[in-house]
């Protein structure tokens, strides 16, 4: 087992847990749609991390693109902060947001 098998789980997780938000948030109210551009906007840089593991990118390439996502998720739980969601979506935020969080720090560590 590589160091890069839980980085690899964590990636494919997050990416599962990312479309079904994608699909799952109403875009009936603007804090909706805010939430729903922020998510969509991370489950694309979701794609960036995904190819640059499958090209092997450097390991600088990949950490600038994990905390690219890191950063989206981070701007997606702030805006469920300051407004009405329910707490399935709040805790699968947090959850998206903490993934993307452990993913970096992995590919940090794996970089020294």
């Amino acid at each position: 087992m590589t160091a890069l098998d839980p980085t690899a789980k964590a990636i494919a997780d997050l990416d599962n847990l990312l479309q079904l938000l994608c699909k799952g948030v109403k875009t009936s109210t603007p804090w909706e749609r805010a939430l729903h551009e922020l998510l969509t906007q991370a489950d694309r840089q979701m794609l960036i991390v995904r190819l640059g593991v499958s090209m092997e990118a450097s390991s600088t390439e990949l950490i600038d693109s994990a905390r690219v996502l890191f950063e989206s998720l981070r701007a997606a739980d702030l805006h469920l902060s300051k407004g009405r969601c329910d707490e399935s979506t709040r805790a699968a935020v947090k959850l998206a947001k903490g993934l993307a969080q452990n993913i970096l720090k992995r590919l940090q560590s794996t970089e020294s």
